[in-house]
C-alpha cells in the first residue's frame, strides 16, 4: 500500500493516515508448552491481563511469559480533517 511506503493521500477538507496498532496474544500452544496444562486451564482463554497478574503474583516466570507472548499488528485507515 502507498501510505506504508511514506506516501500521502489527501483532498481539500481531508488527509489519510495509516494507524497501527498493537495487540499481545499469548498462542496457547506455547503458553501450554512453556507452562504447563494446568497454568493453560487456569487461563483457558490467555489473555494479557490475567496471565500478567499470574505473573506479578510470582504464579507465572514473567520473563518466561514475554518469551511466549506475540505482537499482533492492525492496521487502520483514518480520515483526518485538515485544520486551517
Amino acid at each position: 500500500m502507498a501510505l506504508e511506503g511514506g506516501e500521502q493521500a489527501e483532498t481539500e477538507l481531508y488527509r489519510a493516515v495509516l494507524k497501527v496498532q498493537r495487540r499481545v496474544e499469548y498462542p496457547i500452544e506455547r503458553f501450554r508448552e512453556t507452562f504447563g496444562d494446568a497454568a493453560a486451564l487456569e487461563v483457558a482463554v490467555v489473555d494479557k491481563r490475567r496471565a500478567e497478574a499470574l505473573a506479578k503474583a510470582g504464579d507465572l516466570d514473567g520473563e518466561r511469559l514475554r518469551d511466549v507472548a506475540v505482537v499482533r499488528e492492525t492496521q487502520a485507515l483514518v480520515l483526518l480533517p485538515k485544520t486551517r
